[in-house]
């Protein structure tokens, strides 16, 4: 799987709660060429195994854009998905790569500097770091601000993207920072 930054410059992260009442496969795919999304995180996280691998399926033949699932590196290998996306629950870099192999991506949110550098240096091929700014939804860490996406994308060597409050007119301020892109839920909903 490529790993170059512009594969993460548009993230589109779904939540079929606000994507409206169509499928979801499809509604994703239709926002996806709308924003011109470079990479699609599937992130569902109540449905279980057996219903989150038949959406991603879906989903993937519905659009070219790369999928990603997140924190479920099982179904990401069995839908034969771009990769991982791992949060606070996730399993580790480590032990998610032991699952989808070496070929496929892994991305892990990370919430400062420091947590970022880690993940780096533990494999992860790209990192969402945030919340750059304030979100409807509840979240336990304040926004943080441009200037820590800015100095972690300076200190690693994978791409960081920017999440949380953001969206398409947020890229021009992400990448004069230093980092490869933009991901968001709400922003991208049409």
């Amino acid at each position: 799987m490529s790993r170059g930054a512009d594969q993460f410059r548009r993230v589109l992260v779904t939540d079929r709660r606000l994507l409206g009442t169509e499928p979801l496969p499809a509604t994703v795919a239709a926002a996806a060429d709308h924003w011109k999304a470079t990479l699609i995180v599937l992130r569902e996280k109540d449905l279980d195994a057996g219903e989150l691998l038949a959406v991603a399926r879906e989903l993937m033949a519905s659009t070219t854009v790369p999928v990603v699932v997140a924190h479920r590196p099982e179904v990401a290998r069995a839908a034969g998905a771009a990769g991982v996306h791992l949060g606070w629950t996730s399993p580790s870099v480590q032990e998610a790569r032991a699952v989808v192999g070496a070929s496929r991506l892994i991305g892990v949110s990370v919430h400062d500097v420091e947590e970022g550098v880690a993940r780096a240096a533990e494999g992860a091929d790209y990192l969402f770091m945030g919340p750059v700014s304030s979100t409807p939804k509840e979240h336990p860490i304040p926004p943080i601000g441009l200037a820590p996406v800015g100095t972690l994308a300076e200190r690693v060597s994978v791409p960081v993207v920017g999440i949380g409050g953001l969206g398409p007119d947020d890229l021009p301020g992400l990448r004069a920072a230093g980092a490869s892109g933009v991901a968001a839920i709400r922003a991208f909903t049409l």
